[in-house]
């Protein structure tokens, strides 16, 4: 009896990606609203913590692990593209 290749799962995975994937965009910060929006408390011990880590190791950007992936609708994505003149 021959092993399947992939699993189900691997291969229902590969089949949601090809579906709902479109693409990766780098975004300023600045731009990223949360809904709801994150309350205005910060805790000051956590951001200096934080910013102990980043003088540390840097930001690592091209470190898959610190992505943060996003869903954004057809319409935000569509309007984003026609205002970087970029088609997809």
């Amino acid at each position: 009896m021959s092993r399947a290749l992939f699993s189900e799962e691997e291969v229902r995975l590969a089949t949601e990606r090809r579906v709902k994937y479109i693409g990766a965009a780098k975004v300023s910060i600045s731009q990223i609203q949360f809904e709801p929006p994150l309350p205005r408390d910060l805790d000051l011990k956590n951001l200096d913590r934080l910013r102990k880590v980043f003088r540390k190791n840097s930001c690592r950007r091209l470190d898959v692990s610190n992505h943060d992936p996003e869903v954004v609708s057809q319409q935000v994505l569509t309007n984003a593209l026609r205002k970087a003149n970029v088609t997809c």
